[in-house]
């Protein structure tokens, strides 16, 4: 494990207990972008740095599709239009096996872009085989590659 990782972790176990109070119960919104037979995932350091798919947040008066757009642009710099997303499901917190509810966006693209990590949430992010996925890929990512073919 790297140090950064390490560190994470730490950080991570030690915020757990308030990081609740900020997102419990609160609306997040993911991307399961492709491009041909691959996937782009993400490990944040916060959690269990499962891979996942890119994403955040949704806050108050926003849309989970707006705030997609936005995360994406903050997270990994992609410019996405909304016409490009298309929804396929919305999660249950019990599926995500998490405190909160999650919108899944499927996004095809045309070629594979070039993205920068300018979130210090992200360690790492990294295009994986849809039929090879890690053995760490959390559930829902298996979920939304059956609901986006």
């Amino acid at each position: 494990m790297k140090i950064y990782e390490r560190t994470g972790l730490v950080v991570y176990t030690f915020m757990k207990p308030f990081l609740g109070i900020f997102y419990s119960g609160r609306l997040r919104t993911r991307a399961l972008i492709t491009h041909n037979s691959q996937v782009l995932l993400v490990r944040n350091w916060k959690g269990n740095q499962n891979w996942v798919m890119p994403g955040g947040g949704v806050k108050k008066g926003e849309s989970p599709k707006k705030a997609l757009i936005r995360e994406l642009k903050e997270e990994l710099d992609l410019d996405i239009k909304d016409t490009a997303l298309k929804f396929l499901f919305k999660s249950t917190a019990e599926d995500a096996s998490a405190k909160f509810p999650v919108v899944i966006y499927g996004l095809k693209l045309a070629k594979k872009p070039l993205f920068s990590i300018y979130s210090p949430e992200i360690l790492e992010a990294k295009w994986f085989d849809i039929n090879k996925l890690p053995e760490n890929a959390n559930n829902l990512v298996v979920k939304a590659i059956k609901s986006h073919q």
